[in-house]
């Protein structure tokens, strides 16, 4: 297994944040154990996806479906064994 961080971006997530409900994106960044890069993205595409702050948008998903995108797969040295980091929302803007 290979140690990797994976850049992901979600976006059309249509969520109650910051006392409003709006459609939201999102970044984070998962580290994952996985047998090849390709098998990294969907490995960090489903735990990211499994997260109760999102659950509310999948389960409510309307014309708009929330998506996750792996935009960046980069191999870590073995020994490093960086944390995931949390959620960064941004408002998603719709003209």
């Amino acid at each position: 297994m290979t140690n990797y961080a994976v850049f992901l971006e979600g976006s059309n997530f249509k969520l109650e944040l910051e006392g409003r409900k709006e459609f939201f994106g999102f970044f984070a960044t998962v580290r994952v154990d996985s047998p090849s890069a390709e098998d990294a993205k969907d490995s960090a595409i489903s735990l990211i996806s499994s997260s109760p702050e999102l659950q509310e948008a999948f389960r409510n998903a309307s014309e708009i479906k929330p998506t996750i995108e792996a935009k960046v797969v980069h191999e870590l040295l073995t020994e490093n064994q960086m944390k995931n980091t949390g959620f960064t929302f941004f408002l998603m803007e719709y003209e």
